[in-house]
C-alpha cells in the first residue's frame, strides 16, 4: 500500500509520498493548475492507494478535485482532526 500526504497553504502543496517499505519521497509544487501537472508527472511511477489531505477551505479545493481520481474505492482525505 502506498499513501499520499499533502500539506496545502495557499501558494504551494507539500507533497510526501510513502510506501509500504515505509521509504518517502517528497516534492512541493504550485496550488493552481500547473501544480496538479507537475504532480501528476511525478506520481506516474508511484502508485497511489490512499490520499490524506489537509483541508484549508478554497485553499485545498482544486488539489482536492484532483487527488479525487488518484485513491482507489474507500479512500478518504481531510485531516480529520489530527493536528
Amino acid at each position: 500500500m502506498s499513501v499520499l500526504g499533502i500539506d496545502v497553504s495557499k501558494d504551494t502543496l507539500d507533497v510526501v509520498w510513502m510506501d509500504a517499505q515505509r521509504q518517502t519521497q517528497y516534492c512541493q509544487v504550485e496550488n493552481a493548475a500547473s501544480g496538479y501537472a507537475k504532480l501528476k508527472r511525478w506520481l506516474r511511477k508511484r502508485p497511489v492507494d490512499g490520499v490524506c489531505l489537509e483541508a484549508t477551505g478554497r485553499y485545498s479545493e482544486g488539489v482536492a478535485e484532483y487527488c479525487a481520481g488518484l485513491a482507489g474505492p474507500g479512500a478518504a482525505s481531510g485531516d480529520a482532526g489530527n493536528r
